[in-house]
């Protein structure tokens, strides 16, 4: 795994960004995808299923999209 800083930064209101805040110190940082596994590796939650039979896939929602 290659952990790179993500290029652009997440809205504040987006959806998986203000849900779970252990998954947003991780985006900060890094890709959605290494932040999930980060975030899943600590709290053994995967914010796509936050429930056995349940998925939430939403599109990230960056700040250069709202400022647009």
């Amino acid at each position: 795994l290659s952990f790179s800083p993500s290029v652009s930064t997440v809205w504040f209101g987006d959806h998986y960004f203000s849900k779970y805040s252990g998954y947003a110190k991780y985006r900060k940082l890094f890709s959605l995808t290494h932040s999930r596994l980060l975030w899943w590796l600590e709290s053994d939650e995967d914010i796509f299923y936050p429930t056995p039979h349940s998925s939430e896939f939403n599109t990230e929602i960056t700040q250069a999209e709202m400022d647009n």
